[in-house]
């Protein structure tokens, strides 16, 4: 038996002996030890298999005690000493690590030299819904970037091109700059979940690419296609909403529905589109804490800025780990503690340039305090307490939008290109945001 193949019949077996041994469970703990034998499979050597296998069975069974331990061993940040090798791996979630114990596979590293540029992929994976990637760049243009101080080596910028998607950093980062054994690298990560009607026309050429691009100053320099492999072109799974209980939303009153499309699952993530049916006058902005949870109380939770608006009161969530490997469970709801939700209120009334101030006024749902009005240069001048402009917020006067607003000495100073006049009528516009608590349940499947 070769030593993939040890290595992930002894994880499903740690794994298996940490839950009957220990009836709770912590994601972190999993991805961390996920983590470390995802990295034994792709640098270990045949004669250390014995240490791994036993250094791996006593972190699973002991690190439920000693977890602050295994996260300083785990996610040590590589230092400037350490060889590429060891620093080129990306941080992969939960929904990564699962797709890679069931076989998933990055896409082969690449490394091309054009233009001045030395490019290197490293760990790219890629599903039909999202890619997550590593590239590094060095060569000529970067050493004379790193040495020069009348250019910045953080406009190098380098992309994977799938049109309509959403792009994110990974990790909270985008790009790192990096001594490695006297070479200078620029480290870019990120993250894209993709369009998947462009994905769907990329897969359907016959030999589908996606184009790795590198350029400075926004101008493209370097075009490379990325192949892909055959494992990206697999179908993804579907599961259609079939339940017939209504969902439960509390008692409020402001979220009066919430439709769900069918979740799409493939291999590193799950997706599903929410409507929200909104009371008259209020906009819908996402839910708080959403997870999917089937009839055994497993949950899978947002991937890292797994919530993103797709248009007026329609959002995409994105969950890890995925069923893509798994049998689809009887019931399977979408459960959330609250509901995100804005209101725009408008209101007018009239201001005496000439009148007694401060003069405190409504605004949308609060109230706020004019500290003065005079006329300069042309120019109705406002001077408004700090904190009335925090929120969205938009005041005209005549029917005019302000010309410029400042902030200064702790009040916001706002010109208005009205004539000069005693008094003005003002209109009055609000939005206020608040999230509104709610032990809610959609179904999806329920048996």
């Amino acid at each position: 038996m070769d030593e993939d193949k040890v290595l992930k019949k002894f994880a499903q077996s740690a794994k298996q002996v940490a839950r009957e041994k220990y009836q709770f469970s912590h994601a972190t703990l999993k991805t961390s030890v996920l983590k470390k034998i995802h990295i034994q499979n792709r640098h270990c050597r045949s004669r250390r298999i014995a240490v791994s296998i036993s250094l791996a069975a006593c972190l699973t069974l002991c690190g439920y005690i000693f977890l602050p331990v295994w996260n300083g061993i785990f996610f040590r940040e590589a230092g400037p000493d350490q060889s590429a090798t060891q620093m080129e791996l990306i941080e992969p979630d939960e929904g990564m690590l699962w797709a890679i114990q069931n076989g998933y596979r990055f896409l082969p590293n690449i490394q091309i030299q054009k233009n001045g540029y030395t490019i290197e992929t490293k760990d790219i994976m890629v599903d039909q819904q999202r890619i997550v990637y590593s590239i590094w760049l060095s060569g000529e243009k970067i050493e004379t970037y790193a040495n020069d101080k009348s250019y910045s080596v953080y406009n190098v910028s380098s992309e994977l091109d799938v049109p309509g998607s959403i792009y994110i950093l990974r990790n909270g980062r985008e790009k790192e700059y990096k001594l490695v054994n006297g070479v200078h690298y620029l480290i870019i990560q990120g993250e894209l979940f993709l369009n998947q009607d462009e994905m769907q026309n990329i897969l359907s050429k016959p030999n589908p690419v996606i184009p790795l691009t590198v350029g400075y100053m926004n101008q493209k320099e370097v075009e490379i296609p990325l192949p892909l492999t055959e494992e990206v072109r697999l179908e993804k799974k579907v599961i259609k909403t079939t339940a017939t209980a209504k969902a439960k939303l509390g008692t409020q009153e402001v979220l009066q529905n919430l439709v769900l499309s069918q979740l799409d699952l493939s291999p590193t993530i799950m997706h599903v589109n929410i409507q929200g049916e909104m009371k008259e006058d209020y906009e819908f902005h996402g839910l708080k804490n959403p997870r999917l949870v089937d009839g055994k109380g497993k949950e899978y939770h947002l991937a890292e800025r797994g919530q993103n608006k797709m248009k007026t009161n329609s959002y995409s969530l994105h969950f890890i780990p995925s069923l893509y490997f798994d049998q689809f469970p009887q019931k399977l709801s979408l459960e959330f503690d609250g509901i995100v939700t804005s209101t725009r209120k408008s209101g007018n009334f009239v201001l005496e340039r000439n009148g007694k101030y401060p003069f405190e006024v409504p605004f949308g749902n609060k109230k706020g305090r004019i500290l003065q009005a005079y006329y300069d240069k042309d120019r109705l001048v406002l001077d408004l307490e700090g904190s009335l402009l925090s929120e969205e917020t938009d005041i005209k006067i005549d029917g005019v939008d302000y010309h410029n607003q400042i902030f200064e000495n702790g009040k916001w100073i706002v010109t208005y290109p009205v004539p000069k006049k005693d008094t003005y009528q003002v209109e009055t516009s609000r939005k206020d945001t608040e999230t509104i608590p709610v032990n809610a349940e959609v179904p999806i499947l329920d048996n």
